[in-house]
């Protein structure tokens, strides 16, 4: 006999309750009884047991009202999909169910705090949904919440953002219908994503939103020309665009399927910063809409991201950054072209000076091939920064600028004492880069192996690659490297590769900053090599904030031996 947990929990001796209602119970204890069946008694036990005994919840959540000849299929798709995709997790979900209602609890106990108006007398279902991780949805009348247990992955922030952001539904819902023009759908949407992010704190948006990396980057690439879309669409109802901004399913454009949560999160977050999150949940449509239609022209019009390119070299100067005249190098060409591509604006320059400029603060990254001490005039002539100028450098990356370091930005500033040993206290612009030069032997061809599969830029590398290239060694790593590129030194020529394998290509936050490294670059046609292209510019998108990179420490698990350096010349 299958029964249904049905557990009411108070939420206090005066307070209204809740039910939750168990319907995952009656999905395992339904897989129980017919696993060992044929098609035809499986299908007359689910048609018997469980869509008799939950009618209305599968009429109108599990089968979306549908009827006639398409409900038939898609309850066909259902049966099928349970036995193909859920009964090998069976013993899992069983596992995982337990701890829904404590879940529910935690998150409805930290979500009363911000809103105590909130009293949830509805129905909470835990279910085997097919299609969904949480949904608000209509049934008999009256909004309740559903869970997808199958679609939620366990010991992960998953379930508590799922419910953080499906209880906001709830409370939203009382004052302001999603249904009719597509801003209603944009707003509801990206408020509850602003809701769980305050509830989960922590968590990065990814997670937020359940997107994987490439798509927060495409998001992230097309948020312009999709806010420019929205604007022109918002006071419209037109289904074809609720699905392709707010289904889950692919569509026939560019944009990524639920593009329109990404969208309307970041409304939501400006939004906030000017009136509490309990007001704009009070918000009438007529009062909501023209403010989401400003941040949807403020987000259309994003301003073009601004990289200095700074090839000052006070020490050896390498060819692909030297200027013939008045032509500009290899390097500054080559970044300038990237930028048009890319839609990123370059200024190049050699003199320091413009760390001390009100200039400074106009850049949103700043791209670094240098060599030497860079507060002195050196070997190419131009003006040398400051020691005023390279605080400021140090101040803005740490406030949130981003940084790139090619090939030889960590020959600049060295630090004071033997090159062949690690130093406790490494000179602050190499502690900020995270790693410090200390020779080269000859170009030869080696592999850089992938440590970082995910990081923006990677995804054409495969596990390794080889060049031919000028392949620089290492001291002083920063401890919370996160390694992208392994040097393999086994099989390289020359005394300074008798060394473990230790990190070329890394990332790293510094404040609120980030910096991200490559020891590549040094020969013409490296700056031509469709690959290298793709790595740096992940690492200067990355660097921008338009992308985003899991940048977890790992140089102690990917290069446990990067501290052990090559011997010390004996001349």
């Amino acid at each position: 006999m299958m029964l249904s947990l049905c557990a009411i929990i108070a939420l206090g001796a005066a307070a209204p309750s809740y039910r939750i209602i168990d319907v995952a119970a009656d999905f395992f204890a339904y897989h129980d009884a017919v696993k060992d069946a044929d098609a035809a008694a499986r299908m007359e036990a689910w048609t018997s047991t469980l869509e008799a005994k939950h009618k209305d919840f599968f009429d109108q959540v599990i089968y979306r009202k549908k009827d006639g000849e398409e409900r038939e299929r898609f309850k066909g798709w259902c049966i099928e999909t349970f036995w193909k995709d859920v009964a090998p997790r069976v013993d899992s979900l069983r596992r995982l169910r337990p701890s829904i209602p404590g879940e529910i609890e935690r998150v409805l106990a930290s979500f009363r705090k911000a809103f105590p108006d909130f009293e949830p007398s509805t129905e909470f279902y835990i279910t085997i949904s097919f299609s969904f991780r949480g949904k608000v949805v209509g049934l008999d009348g009256k909004d309740v919440f559903a869970i997808g247990i199958e679609q939620v992955q366990p010991g992960t922030a998953e379930i508590p953002i799922t419910i953080a952001h499906e209880l906001f539904h709830l409370y939203h819902f009382k004052t302001f219908q999603a249904g009719g023009g597509l801003y209603r759908t944009l707003w509801a949407e990206g408020l509850a994503s602003y809701a769980s992010a305050m509830l989960v704190p922590g968590q990065r948006l990814s997670a937020i939103l359940g997107f994987p990396g490439g798509k927060m980057n495409r998001c992230q690439e097309l948020l312009p020309e999709m806010a420019a879309e929205l604007r022109r669409e918002m006071g419209k109802n037109d289904p074809r665009i609720q699905r392709i901004y707010f289904g889950a399913e692919s569509n026939d454009t560019q944009i990524p399927p639920e593009a329109g949560y990404y969208v309307g999160y970041f409304i939501a977050e400006a939004l906030a910063k000017e009136r509490s999150l309990a007001d704009l949940a009070r918000l009438e449509p007529k009062a909501a809409f023209p403010l989401i239609a400003r941040e949807l022209d403020r987000l259309a019009a994003a301003k073009t991201r601004r990289l200095l390119v700074f090839t000052k070299c006070s020490g050896f100067e390498h060819d692909v950054v030297k200027r013939a005249a008045n032509e500009l190098s290899l390097v500054e060409r080559r970044l300038i072209d990237l930028g048009k591509k890319d839609g990123f604006e370059v200024k190049a320059t050699k003199d320091g000076s413009i760390f001390s400029s009100p200039e400074l603060a106009s850049f949103d990254a700043f791209l670094f091939y240098t060599s030497g001490m860079l507060t002195e005039k050196g070997t190419d002539g131009q003006p040398a920064m400051t020691a005023q100028g390279k605080a400021a450098l140090l101040e803005a990356v740490k406030g949130g600028k981003g940084f790139i370091g090619i090939h030889s930005a960590n020959d600049s500033f060295h630090t004071p004492g033997d090159s062949f040993e690690n130093s406790p206290t490494p000179d602050p612009y190499i502690a900020m880069i995270g790693g410090e030069f200390i020779r080269h032997g000859p170009q030869q061809r080696s592999t850089m192996r992938v440590a970082s599969p995910k990081f923006p830029g990677l995804d054409k590398a495969g596990e390794s690659f080889a060049l031919n290239e000028e392949w620089y060694t290492f001291r002083n790593f920063a401890p919370d490297l996160h390694v992208i590129l392994v040097q393999e030194t086994k099989g390289m020529q020359g005394e300074d590769y008798q060394r473990p394998p230790f990190p070329a290509t890394w990332a790293r936050k510094h404040g609120k900053g980030r910096v991200f490294y490559t020891s590549m670059g040094h020969r013409d046609d490296i700056w031509t090599n469709p690959l290298f292209e793709h790595i740096l510019l992940g690492g200067i998108r990355w660097a921008f904030g338009d992308v985003e990179a899991d940048v977890t420490p790992n140089i102690r698990e990917v290069t446990p031996q990067a501290s052990v350096l090559q011997p010390k010349p004996k001349s």
